[in-house]
């Protein structure tokens, strides 16, 4: 979690326990988790690695 993101939590927390509003708690944490989320990719970027990818290498090739 990033530093800004701790500190807005923080202060909404803050908010909450002055005031004990839960929707404007809920409110601003949905807000937070809209503002600060990744966008993940719909299909996986990596694939499963197949027999037919790997390549045998000689271990003294490598080495020397």
């Amino acid at each position: 979690m990033g530093r800004a993101l701790h500190l807005k939590l923080r202060d909404a927390h803050q908010q909450w326990q002055s005031d004990r509003d839960h929707n404007a708690l809920l409110t601003s944490v949905a807000s937070l988790a809209v503002e600060f989320s990744k966008q993940r990719p719909k299909h996986p970027t990596t694939g499963r690695l197949k027999r037919d990818d790997l390549t045998l290498v000689c271990f003294e090739y490598v080495t020397g």
